[in-house]
């Protein structure tokens, strides 16, 4: 995981996280990769932009959330697998790939400590 700031001090960060993991219960099973790129700056007002991309095995379907101390969330991204049922796991998992999974980039309301709003 690599963390930088962005933009004056405390107004913002970029994140690079890069996941790889297989199911432990199937023997051989392929990782499935992940690769996050996120940047999060504060906004107008108590708002924060929230922008990136996921690249990855593509497989299978995953979804982005933002969750805050209160325990709420923001669903920013959700992707889904094209073909799943015609290639599956095997068609998509085996490699360390760095297939394009969507951008994305949204605005969040945020309270004034911090908290989403809405």
């Amino acid at each position: 995981m690599l963390v930088e700031p962005v933009g004056q001090p405390g107004t913002g960060f970029a994140l690079t996280v890069e996941i790889a993991a297989s199911n432990p219960l199937v023997g051989l099973a392929p990782d499935i990769d992940v690769q996050l790129n996120l940047k999060m700056t504060r906004d107008i007002g108590n708002s924060m932009a929230v922008s990136g991309n996921l690249v990855g095995d593509g497989f299978p379907d995953c979804e982005l959330f933002l969750r805050d101390a209160a325990g709420d969330s923001f669903l920013v991204f959700a992707y889904r697998t094209p073909y799943a049922e015609i290639a599956g796991p095997m068609g998509y998992l085996p490699g360390h790939n760095f297939r394009p999974m969507g951008r994305f980039s949204k605005s969040v309301r945020m309270t004034s400590i911090g908290l989403i709003n809405g």
